[in-house]
């Protein structure tokens, strides 16, 4: 919607919440967002128009309560915080989540970092950052189980868009709440040789890994790693290594714009046709309609 010349910014402003207000009644709908450009002065300002709409539209997330969406909006609502603030926040969270899960303070603060620190800042770059630091805390603490299970399930969800920041938040919780209920902790897998693997995977499965190159990192037979991981946590070692790759993946392939190959490089692959089978026969889709959301 392009605003017709207003006496004032604020008159302006009213304007445009009473008529989204309209639409958004005219829809029966309780609320709605409305979308406002800059005002254009001709046809030569239509391109700019443009990319004002899909700009403004992409700050909805953070936005849900606004009637209407605009560059003067943006910038009355928009605030900034200290790094000192955003990493005292985040650390302790992940204290938290290390230590005392079921802690009541923790769900007081995540709700301050993302409502009151994400939203208003309307970053998506501090929401990423936000929700991957979260992300690794929680499976630091996951079992092997529960994130064998991460391909189909809310935990990669952390790190992407939802319809709100609201919505985001209420999955973070929703996240924490069944990991503190369930207690299952990566700590728990008593052999102190499966934990390395677990440890050494997490750091080197982005790069090309065999069992062979782990038994020979932990100075053990490979056989002997592989009889001992697969009694501690039911699957294989080749088969945890490629899930966990899997998952990655499909972080990438929602959160970023690198190609497919680029992709199958960063998570260890070296012929992406070969990572393309693979995520279809662990995801059930092939990368780009895991890219197009066909989930």
């Amino acid at each position: 919607m392009n605003a017709s010349r207003p006496s004032c910014a604020r008159t302006r402003r009213q304007q445009a919440d009473h008529l989204a207000l309209e639409f958004s009644k005219a829809a029966g709908q309780i609320s709605s967002n409305c979308f406002i450009s800059d005002l254009l002065q001709g046809p030569e300002d239509i391109s700019r128009g443009h990319q004002d709409f899909k700009r403004t539209c992409a700050y909805r997330f953070f936005c849900r309560e606004a009637v209407a969406i605009s560059n003067d909006y943006i910038k009355t609502h928009q605030r900034w915080f200290s790094r000192d603030e955003i990493q005292n926040t985040i650390d302790a969270i992940e204290h938290y989540l290390s230590f005392d899960i079921s802690n009541e303070e923790l769900p007081k603060l995540i709700r301050h970092l993302y409502l009151k620190i994400v939203k208003p800042s309307m970053s998506y770059k501090l929401y990423y950052l936000v929700s991957e630091s979260i992300l690794k805390s929680l499976k630091d603490e996951l079992s092997v189980k529960l994130l064998m299970e991460t391909i189909d399930s809310p935990w990669l969800v952390l790190t992407t868009q939802l319809g709100t920041i609201e919505e985001s938040c209420a999955r973070v919780l929703d996240c924490i709440n069944t990991l503190a209920k369930q207690q299952v902790k990566t700590h728990n897998i008593s052999n102190r040789v499966v934990r390395q693997v677990l440890r050494h995977i997490e750091e080197h499965y982005t790069q090309p890994l065999s069992v062979s190159d782990i038994a020979k990192r932990l100075n053990v037979s490979p056989s002997y790693l592989s009889q001992c991981f697969k009694a501690e946590t039911g699957v294989s070692i080749k088969h945890y290594l490629t899930m966990r790759r899997m998952q990655q993946a499909k972080q990438l392939l929602l959160t970023t714009d690198e190609s497919v190959s680029s992709i199958a490089i960063a998570v260890g692959y070296d012929d992406y046709r070969q990572f393309s089978k693979m995520f279809k026969v662990y995801t059930g889709v092939t990368p780009v309609q895991c890219r197009k959301g066909v989930m």
